[in-house]
């Protein structure tokens, strides 16, 4: 999980629990941080494990900033 905030400036953080990721996006048009989760099932059904990724947009172009340490700047939407 991460948390969100925004400086007075418009500045948006976002920063990882654990503190090891900290993205910002500044001010410089349409832009905005977001989490996007998602739930992985096992072969039989059950819940395997929970997947949040953290966000940042500006103008139109998306940093998905992934659990395992990666990262994936697109224009595309992708789902954990």
């Amino acid at each position: 999980m991460y948390t969100r905030i925004v400086d007075d400036d418009g500045t948006r953080h976002g920063i990882s629990h654990d503190q090891t990721i900290h993205l910002m996006v500044f001010p410089d048009g349409d832009n905005e941080i977001f989490q996007r989760h998602a739930i992985k099932c096992g072969i039989t059904g059950e819940v395997s494990k929970q997947v949040t990724w953290l966000v940042g947009s500006l103008n139109g172009v998306k940093l998905y900033c992934m659990e395992d340490g990666k990262f994936v700047m697109t224009t595309r939407e992708i789902n954990p």
